[in-house]
């Protein structure tokens, strides 16, 4: 038997990145917030929008944040929302 080390990716190092990139253009403060996500800080984001828990660690099918990021092209959900800033499948999978 084999054991494979799996490496968690880190918040600040890994996802923030991504999140500051793609995200807080929009979700950066309470008078820039849209559906609810905000960005402005650890416990905040953590918070449910408007739409369920925008972030929920360790648990993706729990994040609105992920889902959103996952719907078809075509979803009006889906985020980011211009086809052009979408994230790529390998920082959906960080995140």
């Amino acid at each position: 038997m084999t054991l494979t080390q799996v490496n968690r990716p880190r918040f600040v190092e890994d996802v923030q990145p991504i999140l500051e990139f793609n995200c807080v253009a929009c979700h950066r403060d309470d008078s820039k917030q849209e559906g609810g996500f905000s960005l402005t800080g650890h416990e905040v984001t953590l918070k449910s929008g408007d739409n369920g828990p925008n972030l929920v660690p360790f648990d993706a099918e729990g994040s609105y944040l992920y889902k959103s990021m996952t719907l078809g092209e075509d979803d009006d959900d889906v985020m980011p929302p211009k086809a052009k800033d979408r994230v790529s499948q390998k920082e959906i999978d960080t995140i």
